[in-house]
């Protein structure tokens, strides 16, 4: 049961923050259709737009403007499920930092020899890996050769 939990806060912390980006893109592309609609408003003024230019810059600034508050929505529907699942007050969700602000890894200095690499675990895991995917298809081919002889 408790991995159930963690596993549902979890991806509801996943979905606010994906539901994070998604606002901030939506409220900069709103912004990026209003200077387009002022920019489509002034050539109008000056005689090189048509009406239908301006209602079709008006269009995507409305489609644009329409999808923040449902995205605000289902932010707060979001805070609140997980509020529920960790029998909190709603208060809003703290936020960590976000994918592109992480800090990167050390970067690994020129010269180090080769072998520190081979005893990483991760790198010894992923040989035998290796090893034994080969066996198994020196295995599965045994027959075959078996046939043939």
């Amino acid at each position: 049961m408790i991995t159930t939990l963690v596993a549902d806060v979890a991806t509801d912390y996943f979905t606010l923050r994906e539901l994070d980006s998604e606002l901030d893109i939506s409220r900069r592309t709103l912004d990026s259709r209003r200077q387009s609609l002022a920019l489509i408003q002034s050539r109008q003024g000056g005689g090189v737009a048509t009406l239908l230019d301006r209602r079709q810059g008006e269009q995507l600034v409305y489609t644009a403007s329409e999808t923040i508050p449902t995205l605000q929505q289902q932010i707060e529907q979001t805070e609140n499920q997980i509020s529920l699942l960790l029998a909190q007050n709603s208060s809003g969700i703290e936020r960590g930092r976000g994918p592109t602000e992480q800090e990167l890894p050390p970067s690994v200095p020129s010269g180090l020899p080769s072998s520190l690499l081979e005893r990483r675990p991760d790198i010894r895991a992923a040989e035998e890996n290796l090893i034994a995917a080969n066996a198994n298809i020196g295995v599965a081919k045994l027959p075959i050769f078996r046939e043939l002889a």
